[in-house]
This record gives C-alpha cells, structure tokens and sequence, in this order.
C-alpha cells in the first residue's frame, strides 16, 4: 500500500454557506467550519488488490511528535470515496485536516511515506465533495 497523492483542498466559501444551510447549522458554526474547509486535504492510497481488503480503521495520520507519541490522538481518514477497484489494484482517496509536511501516515504500525502535494487533479475533484466532520 502506497500514499500516491496529497492535495490541498480548495476553499470556496459558497461550500461553507451552502453546508450551513443543508444542515441548518447557525452563523455561530461559520468560523470552525471555514477553519475545516481551509485546512482539509485529500490523500490518495494505492492497494495491490481490491478495495475491500483495505481496512480504513488501520488508517491514521500524525501531524505532530504529539500525535506520534499518543495513537489515539492521530487523524483518521474522513469521507472515504473508492476512485479505483480492480481485482489487482485499488485506488481511495479521503480527507484529513491540518497536514503538516513531517507528519506521517501508517496502516496500522506501518508507515506510508507521504509524497509531496501537488494540485489536486481534475478526475478526484469531480469524484469527492468535502463536508466537515
């Protein structure tokens, strides 16, 4: 399993209203939700194999030595979407928050290195909407 992907999501402040109103949430919500969409980023996973072998709970993400040291403290995919699913290859994108370039990302013990970010491709952005957790 490789990380094949890191993109910066990009902020449209007509998303934030339009969630807003979706879920009812008050102008109270607005400035923790604009944080959100500021800070979300898509990473992009390739598996040799189908994606129901991946198991998105050995999924997490450290941004910090903080969030190293504590497990339980590391981000965990968040909208998941299945871009590609073949027998012998799969590819998944999902969002996390607040990417740090040191940060690391793991299946389970393992640690999946992180390639540069690079601007988010025309195909994911059609297949993924991001909303806040």
């Amino acid at each position: 399993m490789q990380v094949t992907g890191l993109h910066k999501w990009p902020y449209n402040p007509e998303d934030v209203t339009a969630e807003m109103e979706r879920y009812e949430f008050s102008e109270f919500n607005r400035e923790g939700m604009i944080e959100l969409h500021q800070n979300a980023w898509i990473l992009v996973l390739e598996h040799a194999g189908p994606a129901s072998e991946m198991d998105f709970y050995m999924i997490s993400y450290a941004a910090s030595a903080q969030d190293l040291a504590k497990p339980m403290d590391r981000q965990v995919p968040w909208l998941e979407q299945v871009l590609t699913d073949m027998p012998d290859r799969s590819c998944v994108a999902f969002f996390i928050h607040y990417v740090n370039p040191d940060g690391r990302c793991f299946y389970g013990d393992e640690v999946l290195q992180l390639p540069g970010s690079s601007e988010m491709p025309a195909q994911i952005a059609a297949c993924v909407k991001y909303e806040c957790p």
